[in-house]
């Protein structure tokens, strides 16, 4: 059901792909810190792994992600929104709670978020 979600909304991201299929993946998420007082926590990155209880089609319906140009992957602590630009690949935080609703861009792939907040 992951595969069909993610081919319905045109993800193109093989790494996210990868990640979401993974029954064994589990990380240890470490903090992002962008500036002074600007520090991020990765609180869950959605997967249909069982780890969360919604999944991820369920997720972004939830949270009014059902089309467009993006797709919601995971929330931060403080219920601000990981997400994926899907042309690009790119990662942003939606600061939907902690801020005014600014888009931050954190990486430019999801491998490359991955390298971001994993400990070592």
């Amino acid at each position: 059901k992951t595969t069909e979600y993610l081919i319905h909304r045109k993800i193109k991201d093989t790494d996210y792909c990868k990640f979401v299929s993974s029954e064994n993946t589990v990380i240890e998420y470490k903090p992002i810190v962008l500036g002074v007082g600007l520090e991020f926590q990765v609180s869950v990155i959605f997967s249909d792994n069982g780890k969360y209880p919604l999944s991820i089609e369920q997720a972004n319906k939830n949270l009014g992600f059902q089309t467009g140009n993006e797709i919601a992957i995971g929330l931060l602590e403080g219920d601000d929104i990981i997400c994926m630009d899907i042309s690009s690949g790119a990662i942003y935080f939606w600061l939907i709670e902690n801020g005014d609703g600014e888009k931050i861009r954190i990486a430019s792939s999801f491998k490359k978020f991955i390298e971001l907040i994993s400990v070592d």
